[in-house]
């Protein structure tokens, strides 16, 4: 395995992209690519901020030699790696239509969006029965943008989901609930916040009639319910 360049994110990840022909080379769940796609693989592969945890890797390539020289983190957050390859089926998006390595090899470089996208559904809230509840993720964000918010809950009487940044919802059953927001990015980045939610027993009206009142036949007793 030889790693050939090394770029670090604003969240200080570092990013690590070179060559491999190892046919047990650590990858995520997450890859593009597990398994070696034939010859020797480009790699893609991102530490946390700690140094100590691999939260992304990924082969790179086609059918014959690729190997992955240089990577740079844009400001969007996106990681370039950049290189060369012999593979004529190596993977590319619209609009190349047909990859042609020129002579023994041919350049390459490939766009990676893989930040999770940061979960905000709200600070716990607490409200009486019967109270439309207006839920916020607006405080959710995405290096790119999040194409999609998902909200999960029961409320007392039903099993719910509820789409967009701030659905509304209206509790009728007092209760204590945890509201689950999952967002998603545009090539299926995704992360989940919950929220706590409380609904109290709509408090009953207190009835005051005002003190006990002794009147002559004929008087005008003015009535204050106003206690």
């Amino acid at each position: 395995d030889s790693a050939a360049g090394i770029a670090i994110d604003q969240n200080n990840c570092v990013h690590i992209a070179g060559s491999t022909d190892s046919v047990d080379f650590p990858v995520t769940a997450n890859a593009i690519a597990t398994m070696p796609t034939g010859g020797m693989d480009a790699f893609l592969l991102r530490f946390d901020e700690s140094g100590m945890f691999l939260d992304y890797s990924t082969y790179l390539g086609g059918s014959m030699h690729d190997a992955g020289s240089a990577i740079s983190i844009y400001t969007d957050g996106c990681a370039y790696v950049a290189g060369n390859t012999n593979s004529s089926d190596f993977p590319r998006m619209p609009p190349t239509t047909k990859l042609i390595p020129q002579g023994s090899s041919g350049a390459f470089i490939s766009k990676f969006d893989i930040t999770i996208p940061v979960a905000d559904a709200g600070p716990d809230i607490v409200v009486n029965e019967t109270t439309t509840l207006i839920l916020d993720g607006g405080g959710s964000h995405d290096n790119t943008g999040i194409i999609n918010f998902t909200w999960v809950f029961s409320d007392g009487t039903d099993n719910v989901t509820l789409y967009g940044e701030a659905p509304a919802h209206r509790f009728d059953m007092p209760g204590k609930y945890q509201v689950l927001l999952t967002v998603k990015d545009a090539v299926g980045n995704w992360n989940t916040d919950m929220m706590n939610l409380t609904v109290l027993v709509q408090p009953l009206p207190t009835a005051e009639a005002g003190q006990d009142i002794e009147v002559s036949q004929g008087g005008i007793v003015k009535f204050n319910g106003t206690g």
